[in-house]
């Protein structure tokens, strides 16, 4: 298992857990921690695929 994939699966992690404490009992910090965990998958996607197009112009 390398990193990235490790990576992945603690992001789905943190977000599965941010969004069933949110359900619980909403407040301003869950919520940011939740917009925090879905921020940093949506960079990391991004930033995959700049890496990608990159190594593709080579």
């Amino acid at each position: 298992m390398n990193f990235d994939s490790l990576n992945k699966i603690l992001l789905a992690v943190m977000v599965i857990i941010s969004f069933l404490l949110v359900i619980g009992e909403p407040s301003i910090v869950k919520v940011l921690l939740l917009i925090g965990s879905l921020s940093s998958i949506y960079n990391l996607f991004t930033i995959r695929t700049k890496h990608n197009k990159k190594a593709l112009n080579k």
